[in-house]
């Protein structure tokens, strides 16, 4: 069985994707780089101690070999030391001297060991056990120059675990997350005809939760962003080769690798496209949203048939998200007790220039006051599919492709030789969406989406991406 090898990435719509990330031993879920919220890693359920796994060579597994010797060392190395491992953003995001604290705090139930790992020469996944049984997943990415940009660790569980098998396995193993959980299977019918919307075309094969419901997706959103750029294509006020100058006015925080250009720098529509749907490039969204117009998404999401745009009105850049979310004064009213005109005119006063926010205050749910994006499982298989209409018109080629650059998880090829994906994470937040294409021709749409008011309440990123991988196995069958 052929399989493609890719980077475990379910992209953050906030501080990090797999990209920049904050090390903490009390980060919350899956893709933020905070530290601030107290968790602790998940006993494993028989209290059995697995056995190590070999590292791999390379900068990467040397950096991972350096930190488990650390979660064991009496003393950690000082900041002076500990430093010369960390990329100069990462530093600045975060200290030399919270990175010996966050190591520091993890020797208590050490010496730490491998358990499992998975990854490429730049990001990699490994799962570490304690001396308790507990487990925490550490996300490890690293530079151009070899030096760690992004390292996370997460509450995880036993790696050894077997996944599901059956649709009864997998409803149960959703049914542990805390919080709201939401999955559905789609089949995807030929279209009938011009007037059939996408939506018509998802026909529900499995499904988990309230399908229907909107739920915050994070960087899922994006899709509609592609879906805006495509037609601005396909009507001629765009090339994919159109150039987009960078400002100050769209750059936003991480993920991406954007926001560390030089003012003026100049990317042309497909990069930018690529850009934020693969590593889900923040800056890059902001770009393209200043670009095409944010009514333009907006009427994207009533054309694909989105069950309710108005929960996403006004429509907010990544950057929005940030300054609303954890920036706002502290006697600022209820984002979700303004009007529409109200938000409108706060998310117009915004000021323009860099986006001042403490990566550190990124911790917190804000979902629950309307500060995201929102979409039910329903109208994510139609994006998709619209997507997928659009990558057939003689414009939108390169929509495709750009879908399915990081399919996000392992996935076999041979049952799946094409899939197209889009994850994302807030505080509170984990989702992920994925169209998958057989040989022949068959078509299915899985979303997961998982939301809770508690951050260390999500499943880690290991399950996730187990579940995500079981659900596309099964519906291969």
């Amino acid at each position: 069985m052929s399989q493609h090898r890719t980077r475990l990435s379910l992209a953050a719509a906030t501080v990090t994707g797999f990209s920049m990330m904050l090390v903490g031993c009390t980060a919350d879920e899956a893709p933020t780089p905070s530290a601030s919220s107290t968790t602790t890693a998940e006993p494993a359920p028989t209290g059995v101690a697995l056995p190590a796994v070999e590292l791999p060579a390379g900068p990467l597994g040397d950096h991972a070999r350096w930190l488990v010797g650390q979660l064991g060392a009496d003393p950690v190395e000082d900041a002076a030391a500990v430093a010369t491992r960390f990329s100069q953003a990462m530093l600045d995001q975060v200290g030399a001297d919270a990175l010996v604290t966050g190591i520091a705090s993890l020797r208590t139930t050490g010496p730490w060991t491998p358990v499992a790992f998975d990854g490429s020469d730049a990001e990699g996944l490994m799962t570490i056990q304690d001396t308790t049984g507990a487990f925490l997943d550490v996300q490890i990415t690293i530079d151009a120059d070899a030096l760690v940009a992004g390292l996370l660790l997460t509450p995880s569980t036993d790696p050894s675990r077997p996944a599901p098998t059956t649709w009864d396995e997998l409803d149960e193993r959703v049914a542990e997350a805390d919080g709201d959980a939401v999955v559905l299977v789609s089949g995807v019918a030929e279209a009938d005809g011009p007037a059939q919307s996408p939506g018509e075309r998802c026909e529900p094969v499995h499904t988990v939760g309230d399908v229907d419901a909107a739920m915050p997706v994070a960087s899922i959103f994006k899709l509609y962003v592609l879906a805006a750029v495509a037609q601005a294509v396909e009507a001629g006020t765009l090339t994919w080769d159109t150039p987009l100058t960078l400002t100050d006015d769209v750059r936003s925080l991480p993920s991406g690798t954007l926001q560390d250009q030089p003012t003026g720098t100049v990317v042309t529509v497909r990069d930018a496209a690529g850009a934020m749907i693969a590593i889900s490039d923040n800056t890059a969204t902001d770009l393209l949203v200043a670009t095409v117009g944010r009514d333009a998404v907006l009427a994207m999401m009533t054309a694909t048939g989105h069950s309710d745009p108005s929960l996403n009105t006004p429509f907010l850049m990544t950057r929005d998200l940030f300054r609303l979310g954890w920036a706002r004064a502290a006697d600022a009213p209820a984002w979700d007790s303004l009007s529409e005109a109200e938000q409108a005119a706060a998310v117009a006063a915004l000021p323009g220039g860099p986006v001042a926010v403490d990566p550190a205050a990124v911790t917190t749910a804000v979902w629950e006051d309307g500060i995201d994006w929102f979409a039910s499982a329903r109208d994510l298989c139609a994006v998709h599919v619209a997507l997928q209409d659009a990558a057939g018109t003689p414009t939108g080629a390169p929509v495709g492709e750009i879908l399915a650059a990081n399919p996000g998880i392992e996935i076999d090829a041979d049952a799946w030789p094409y899939v197209a994906y889009k994850g994302g994470s807030t505080p509170g937040v984990l989702a992920g969406s994925w169209y998958a294409q057989d040989a022949d021709g068959r078509a299915v749409v899985v979303s997961i989406q998982l939301a809770s008011s508690d951050p260390a309440a999500l499943p880690s990123l290991g399950t996730f991406v187990e579940l995500a991988e079981a659900t596309l196995t099964l519906a291969a069958d």
